[in-house]
């Protein structure tokens, strides 16, 4: 009994953690895929404005791989930024970015320092971690 009761309690725990945990990442490029990126906005990567759906559609089938996460803090459309690439790793990043707010950089070994206000990851997207504010 007091074995199952341990079993039930850890069980409890994981299911739990998540929910107090502080870090995120950016999406996985087959979360985009499949349109699982919810308190994320998809944004033009020369203005922040929105995209149509056809670039939508276009991103989403188009993305294969995670480039750089960054932290910009007078973003005025979210701090938190993630930047992937499609089938070329060119720096157009498929002419879109993801922006989130109420994120900052967390683990600062991952993270370069572009200026006082901007910080990058280019390490994997599992090293490119924000934190919640």
């Amino acid at each position: 009994m007091r074995s199952k009761n341990i079993m039930l309690l850890g069980l409890t725990v994981i299911l739990l953690l998540p929910l107090f945990t502080k870090a995120e990442n950016c999406p996985t490029p087959s979360d985009l895929q499949t349109g699982k990126y919810a308190n994320w906005i998809l944004l033009d990567i020369n203005d922040a404005s929105s995209l149509s759906d056809e670039r939508i559609d276009y991103f989403q089938t188009h993305v294969k791989s995670f480039a750089l996460a960054e932290w910009e803090e007078s973003a005025p459309e979210g701090a938190a930024h993630c930047y992937y690439y499609g089938s070329d790793e060119d720096f157009t990043y498929l002419g879109a970015y993801l922006a989130k707010s109420d994120l900052k950089a967390a683990a600062k070994e991952a993270w370069k320092t572009i200026n006082e206000d901007v910080m990058q990851c280019r390490s994997d997207l599992r090293s490119c971690l924000f934190e919640r504010t």
